[in-house]
């Protein structure tokens, strides 16, 4: 019987290192692109449940091959980690930071109409410039250009959300970076 407990606590604990594994960015220590989607279902239905706004902010580090190319990707990757926990060092305790690709990162904000979701991206923004990435080599700066939006009530998951905020990010890219851009439903 005490072989059988110390197996289920075991397995309990293999269990809770693959769920980790299974959702967390282990470079930077935030959620990844699997962590954000469960989370962001959850915050859908919250949102729809209480009838809440629900915003997202989508952000991306301006010309980061440039770091990699021109520091080597071991500054690029502290790069990625420092801003990481600059910004989720930001944030408000509801909000939810992951990475959902190489340098592309995500942030909902539950409880957040569009005016909000501007302010709040403006912020973030400002977070981003104003981080001083320690290295070896140094101290350098980057930027990133910022997309908002908000959850319509036509939108059946979190696909056209996001669809909103990467074009406004990148036309924020196209407008000359290190700027926010918005697109809203409707």
């Amino acid at each position: 019987m005490a072989e059988l407990k110390a197996a289920e606590v075991e397995l309990k604990r293999h269990m809770q290192v693959l769920e980790r594994l299974a959702t967390i960015d282990a470079l930077t220590n935030i959620a990844n692109r699997h962590g954000f989607l469960t989370r962001a279902a959850e915050e859908i239905a919250r949102s729809r449940r209480h009838a809440r706004p629900l915003g997202l902010v989508m952000f991306d580090l301006d010309h980061f091959k440039r770091v990699n190319d021109d520091w080597g990707h071991a500054v690029g990757d502290e790069v990625l980690r420092q801003i990481a926990a600059a910004v989720d060092a930001s944030i408000r305790p509801e909000d939810f930071l992951a990475r959902i690709g190489g340098e592309e990162f995500v942030v909902l904000l539950p409880g957040t109409d569009r005016a909000a979701a501007l302010r709040a991206a403006g912020r973030l923004r400002q977070t981003v410039e104003a981080t001083e990435i320690r290295h070896d080599g140094g101290t350098l700066r980057i930027t990133a250009s910022f997309g908002t939006s908000v959850l319509a009530p036509e939108d059946g998951s979190i696909d056209a959300l996001l669809s909103r905020a990467d074009n406004a990010l990148y036309r924020a890219k196209e407008g000359g970076r290190n700027q926010v851009r918005t697109e809203f439903p409707g």
